[in-house]
Formats: C-alpha cells, structure tokens, sequence
C-alpha cells in the first residue's frame, strides 16, 4: 500500500519486486537491454528472425509453458 511518500514506496517497491526475480534486480534497466538490441540491429543477427528475446532478470525461468 503506497505510504505518500515516494522516496519510501519507491524503497519498497523495489524491494519487494528484487525479491521475486531469481537475479535479485528491481527492475530492467536500459543498460541491461541495450546489449540485445545493438546485437540485433547487427550484422551478426541477419539471419534472426521471428524471435523473441527475453530480457527479464531471470522471471522467464519461471515459465513452463
């Protein structure tokens, strides 16, 4: 439940999100994405396509579907 305060439900939030991805990240940065994205936009991915590239911090291994 938020508090009002943001400095504090940002806190929390962010733990309590750490807490449910099997790396212990928040949430995905930029940093953490942009590595996938210049390797798709590269020479090295002409051949990929109709793919999906799971940037997740891990939750995906969760998937069993």
């Amino acid at each position: 439940m938020p508090s009002g305060e943001v400095s504090k439900d940002e806190k929390t939030a962010a733990t309590s999100l750490a807490a449910k991805l099997p790396l212990g990240v928040p949430w995905i940065a930029p940093d953490d994405v942009a590595p996938a994205v210049v390797y798709l936009a590269s020479d090295a991915a002409r051949m990929v396509s109709g793919t999906a590239l799971s940037i997740t911090g891990g939750d995906s291994a969760r998937v069993t579907a």
